[in-house]
């Protein structure tokens, strides 16, 4: 039984999934155990994995979470995010043309062409 079907049975998780949401919640498929639940115009999906994907009707805001590799994204329509605790620990955030990225030793800001940032020894470092 997936996750998101368990917690929304579970009283102890009334904080994760609250008793009103126990009836928006079906699982798709029993082979890969996909759960959803749909509610106030966010649709919520769990994979037997643990991936977990929030996203709008309008598909204009998604929320993507993953245990098996450590990551998270988080995108709409003026913003791009990504993390990850993985092989290749990031952090990476965008607005239209202004970027920043942080890899656990360099620090790096980006904007229109122009990049400045800390290198892995803490020298400030402009392009």
């Amino acid at each position: 039984m997936s996750r998101l079907w368990t917690h929304c049975h579970d009283e102890r998780h009334h904080p994760v999934a609250p008793p009103r949401w126990r009836a928006a919640v079906r699982v798709l498929n029993q082979r890969s155990m996909v759960a959803v639940a749909a509610r106030n115009g966010f649709r919520i999906t769990q994979a037997a994995d643990g991936l977990v994907k929030v996203t709008r009707v309008d598909n204009k805001c998604l929320i993507r979470t993953s245990p098996g590799n450590g990551s998270a994204t988080l995108t709409t329509p003026g913003i791009h995010c990504t993390a990850s605790l993985g092989k290749t620990s990031h952090l990476f955030v965008r607005r239209n043309e202004k970027r920043m990225h942080f890899d656990g030793s360099c620090f790096i800001v980006r904007n229109a062409g122009h990049s400045a940032g800390f290198n892995e020894n803490n020298l400030l470092i402009v392009y």
